[in-house]
């Protein structure tokens, strides 16, 4: 008896703290302005994890990926080394990262890239959530406008390399007058590849 009560008592508190943070997170306009990371990742999982303290395996995230950011980027294997977390729950996580990721692809950016802004807002969501670094081409008509973007390559977490051949040929193929080469540094380095760049110069 005395442990179910215990057991109920734990039951209910767990409850009360869930319908808390909904309630906060209402209040607070829908967003999570204002909560700490492994609170948003606390809340997430109360829709994947329905009858688990789901505070715990939060803070377990934040300690072994350092960031949410990091958390998100993980592979489903990776997550699933947490304590706590399942197969239906990494694949949760990175369906949460996809749909940020497709939101952002689906913005409506502007197809005339006449500005440094313009680029950075045609071109930014394209690398997120990649945890890889990659290289696009975006070929431009003689008016800036977008005719085609393509991925030139995708290399490792902290190396890629450019073909110049390959750039030369999907430019030509698609009638380009102006080309802009991107490439993403998941690691956080702006500093680029000697081997790249010597690679790109040399031919």
């Amino acid at each position: 008896m005395d442990d179910r009560s215990t057991s109920e008592k734990a039951a209910n508190l767990h409850a009360g703290h869930r319908h808390n943070m909904k309630t906060r997170f209402l209040k607070n306009g829908y967003s999570f302005d204002n909560f700490q990371p492994h609170e948003v990742l606390e809340m997430l999982l109360y829709y994947v994890i329905p009858q688990r303290n789901t505070n715990d395996i939060a803070h377990r995230l934040i300690e072994q990926f350092g960031s949410i950011e990091n958390v998100f980027s993980a592979s489903v294997n990776q997550l699933t080394t947490v304590k706590g977390i399942k197969d239906a729950s990494a694949m949760y996580i990175k369906a949460i990262n996809a749909l940020s990721r497709f939101t952002e692809l689906s913005k409506v950016v502007p197809n005339r890239l006449l500005t440094v802004e313009d680029m950075i807002n045609y071109i930014k969501p394209k690398f997120s959530g990649k945890n890889e670094e990659m290289s696009l081409i975006v070929c431009l008509d003689s008016k800036s406008c977008v005719k085609e973007c393509r991925t030139v390559l995708e290399g490792m977490v902290n190396y890629t390399s450019i073909d110049p051949r390959r750039v030369l040929d999907i430019a030509l193929s698609s009638n380009a007058t102006d080309i802009i080469l991107a490439h993403n540094h998941p690691l956080g380095s702006p500093m680029p590849s000697i081997n790249t760049c010597e690679k790109f110069l040399c031919r």
